[in-house]
């Protein structure tokens, strides 16, 4: 009973949590105005959500209301292309960036999204493939390495390479959300 009681606690304070946290927010009310380019922040979106077609294109509206988006939604999952399609430059940064199955991802590919936040996390598994550049060696020519190139960017097929290079210590996991128990993971990490 008492277990059950106690979980029943974490829950109402989680819920409690996220109410204070919800009603603490500052949304910005942005630019009203008689035309709809005029309009921005909260303004915009609210006059999007009442639209049924013509909507703005979605890199648009978050350079116009990004702040306002931010204060609604301060999580963005997205991966770097999306980052790069959809928020420009310098309109939207966040805090921390989170990168994921990092040894999938080129540095190329990875900058964008790096530029974008004050703090990085990388996670991955080194063991795993790299990113495959079958179609780069094809496009290249099959070139030799580039002379100038940075000595840490040399020879790292993927940003988790580089993070591996540039920052110590490495941790590794204790505990992994698909394992039942801590014994899983140690025989991973071992291996």
């Amino acid at each position: 009973e008492y277990a059950k009681l106690d979980q029943e606690i974490i829950g109402i304070t989680g819920k409690s949590f996220a109410y204070e946290i919800d009603n603490a927010k500052l949304v910005p009310v942005g630019n009203t105005g008689y035309r709809a380019s005029d309009l921005t922040e909260m303004a915009l979106l609210r006059h999007e959500l009442n639209k049924q077609r013509r909507h703005l294109p979605i890199r648009q509206l978050i350079k116009r209301s990004g702040r306002a988006i931010l204060a609604l939604k301060p999580c963005f999952m997205m991966g770097p292309m999306a980052v790069a399609q959809y928020l420009e430059q310098g309109k939207v940064n966040f805090d921390m960036v989170v990168m994921d199955e990092a040894s999938q991802l080129r540095p190329e590919e990875a900058l964008g999204a790096v530029a974008r936040g004050k703090q990085l996390i990388v996670v991955g598994d080194p063991k795993q493939l790299p990113p495959t550049n079958f179609f780069d060696r094809l496009l290249d020519g099959g070139d030799d390495e580039d002379d100038d190139a940075p000595a840490v960017i040399t020879g790292s097929e993927s940003i988790l390479d580089i993070c591996q290079q540039l920052f110590h210590p490495i941790r590794t996991l204790r505990w992994h959300y698909r394992s039942q128990h801590q014994s899983l993971i140690e025989f991973s990490n071992h291996h």
